[in-house]
């Protein structure tokens, strides 16, 4: 079976959305579709290559499809006008789209709704993944997208809830996954760290992931000066502007930061830690509620034993025999809960064995399966 997925975004790029989509059209390919695919014709963010099935290593090949847009939105211009030049790009896009898909039927599957919207829903079976919730969930354009689409597929049960609320059609709950794979590496401890230059004789606090207020990288950044020297905290990934806004809270720099890890170091990085932390913050929305973050599911997959925020989002895939929990955004319980993780050997092999379990339904593979059942 054909399927397009769609994806109006600038791929390969920096950010995790990118890799959840090429992991997602592999798995596709994986599961025996013939998926393809498309995406803007559009300059490669800094950093990456032209090349998407070369930059995301991809093991099972996919075509894609780059059509024209005008890409206008990166030009220096006021906040009005940037906005202006957003909606020509989608507009432009979305034309380009409608041009090059069959005119048969054809089955469509997509984070981005505006380019869903635009297309016929009679014709095509449309399919919506959606990340985050939109705030005018009960305006004509959503009504008019939740008439068209055949299926909603979310990343956790708080999405659902609160999509349920306006779309009445199936909704599936599809958190997000892992290749076990690429954790399968036959190295040690003391070998990732001697491979990315980390010293073997601290113990090693890890974060991985982007510097979003919301992600509560800011959290461990300030914990870092009360832990015991013999600790060390690294943290991959950030812009460069994140990072050295996030440096002004590290004072005594008691926090490593490596900068933008490319996903093919990021095992390494997670078999050189001690301890994984994920110190989300208490925020009423996304990430209380609505997230399914990627390292989550890397970090269960690297049999470390992971230190989390104890939020319902995260509660949705790990509990209190998979992870040690701390209270959102409090420095001294973060504190406290990574020094029992660091000093606990016993539990905190068990955590991470019991989390390893749990992970195994949480491959690419296993994620696709659900969506096409």
């Amino acid at each position: 079976m054909k399927i397009y997925y769609i994806a109006n975004s600038r791929i390969p790029t920096i950010k995790a959305y990118g890799l959840q989509i090429v992991k997602m059209c592999e798995a596709f390919t994986r599961a025996g579709f013939d998926c393809e695919l498309v995406i803007p014709r559009r300059p490669p963010y800094p950093g990456t290559t032209e090349d998407v099935l070369k930059y995301y290593d991809v093991k099972s090949p996919f075509r894609v499809t780059k059509l024209y847009s005008l890409d206008l939105i990166n030009i220096d211009v006021s906040g009005g006008i940037n906005k202006l030049l957003f909606w020509i790009q989608q507009f432009s896009f979305a034309l380009s789209l409608k041009k090059y898909l069959p005119k048969t039927s054809a089955l469509i599957y997509s984070r981005d709704q505006f380019a869903l919207y635009l297309l016929n829903g009679k014709r095509n079976k449309l399919i919506w993944e959606a990340h985050t919730l939109p705030s005018n969930l009960d305006s004509r354009l959503y009504k008019s997208l939740f008439n068209k689409l055949h299926y909603l597929v979310v990343i956790s049960e708080g999405l659902k809830r609160e999509f349920a609320r306006y779309y009445g059609g199936k909704i599936v709950v599809a958190p997000d996954g892992v290749n076990l794979e690429e954790f399968s590496l036959p190295i040690s401890k003391e070998e990732a760290r001697a491979k990315l230059a980390l010293p073997l004789d601290r113990r090693i606090v890890i974060y991985v992931g982007h510097l979003f207020e919301w992600k509560g990288a800011d959290t461990l950044v300030l914990v870092a000066p009360s832990l015991p020297p013999e600790v060390m905290v690294v943290i991959c990934g950030g812009t460069d502007k994140d990072i050295e806004e996030i440096k002004k809270l590290d004072p005594q720099k008691r926090v490593r930061f490596e900068g933008f890890t490319h996903f093919s170091l990021l095992p390494s990085y997670l078999l050189a830690a001690d301890v994984l932390v994920l110190p989300n913050k208490k925020d009423g929305g996304i990430s209380e509620f609505y997230t399914s973050p990627l390292k989550l599911f890397a970090y269960m997959a690297a049999r470390r034993p992971i230190v989390a925020s104890d939020l319902p989002s995260i509660r949705e895939i790990l509990d209190d025999q998979s992870a040690f929990f701390f209270k959102p955004d409090d420095y001294q319980s973060l504190a406290a809960v990574i020094m029992t993780a660091l000093n606990d050997e016993h539990k905190s092999e068990t955590v991470a064995r019991n989390a390893f379990e749990k992970v195994q339904k949480y491959t690419w593979a296993e994620r696709v399966k659900k969506v096409i059942q």
